[in-house]
This record gives C-alpha cells, sequence and structure tokens, in this order.
C-alpha cells in the first residue's frame, strides 16, 4: 500500500522531496491528521493562478503541507513562492477552512487569497520538477482537468456555489 501511494504521489521527484513527501504521509498516516494549504491568487484582470504537477494528472490551486513548527500562513507564502516563483507582499487573508477524508486520514486545508503579490524575484528556484506548468486563467475559461476540489473553491469565490466544510 505504501508503495503504491509513493508512485501516485511522485516517487520520481528528487530524493529529498520525495523524503519530505514520505514524512509527511507517514506523520498523517499514524497520527491521522495532516494540515496543508492552498492559496487563491488573481492578477489585475481577474484571472486565476493554477498550477498542473508532475505527479498527478490535472489542475490545483498552488500550495502544499505545513511543516512542523511553521505557521500555515507562512507556510502559505513558502509554497507560493517555491511553487510559482510568486512573491506575496500582504499577509494572507483566509478563505476557507476543509476537511478531506481521503484513506483514513483527516486532511486540514486551509484556503487563502493572497490580495497584494509580484511576479518572482531573481534567483528564485522553483522546486525541481513538481511543478510542470503554472499559469492565470480566466475563470470563464479554465483548462482542462482542473481538479473538482479547485472548481469547487473557484465556484465559491464567484458566488455561484456556497460555502462547503469539506474539500
Amino acid at each position: 500500500m505504501i508503495l503504491r501511494h509513493l508512485a501516485r504521489k511522485g516517487w520520481s521527484l528528487p530524493l529529498p522531496t520525495r523524503l519530505l513527501r514520505l514524512g509527511i504521509w507517514l506523520r498523517a498516516r499514524f497520527n491521522g491528521v495532516s494540515l496543508g494549504v492552498r492559496l487563491i491568487v488573481q492578477d489585475e484582470a481577474g484571472r486565476i493562478l493554477l498550477v498542473r504537477h508532475s505527479y498527478v494528472k490535472g489542475w490545483f490551486l498552488p500550495g502544499g503541507g505545513v511543516t512542523p513548527g511553521e505557521a500555515p500562513m507562512q507556510a502559505a507564502k513558502r509554497e507560493l513562492l517555491e511553487e510559482t516563483g510568486i512573491e506575496a507582499l500582504s499577509m494572507p487573508d483566509l478563505f476557507g477552512c476543509y476537511l478531506s477524508n481521503r484513506a483514513n486520514i483527516r486532511d486540514y486545508i486551509l484556503c487563502y487569497r493572497i490580495a497584494h503579490w509580484r511576479r518572482g524575484r531573481d534567483g528564485v528556484d522553483l522546486q525541481d520538477g513538481e511543478i510542470a506548468e503554472s499559469g492565470f486563467f480566466d475563470l470563464r475559461a479554465l483548462p482542462e482537468g482542473i481538479s473538482v476540489a479547485t472548481q469547487n473553491r473557484l465556484e465559491e469565490l464567484m458566488g455561484t456555489r456556497g460555502r462547503a466544510d469539506h474539500w
């Protein structure tokens, strides 16, 4: 079961990334709880920032796991910079708190909005191999393969869906 999970979660990534993901997965598996963040970032035209990972199909809001001892808002800013090269200039605003019950793991996801940001600084290294592609997309012309949870969050953002408590 662990090997199958690792294959789905990108075991072909560089060793440090694989070990970090393995540690997060094992901690969540045996402790039963994990904490992650996702980010809603819009450009001046109202387009939404999405990422496509190298290890799973589909388009997602950028984000990732909160490491032990890290504040969720700091994790949100870190993940945004690591995955997209975009630097948050304002503190993240909480958009919603969600529960995802996958594989008997209680996964809590804090979804934040970043109001002020700037495109990457020189010398920012994006995580090796994790993000295959990123870009801003018009909310009326989203890319093929957007994840269900991402679609739900965007509908909540647009006001066409009521707020949910499950991811």
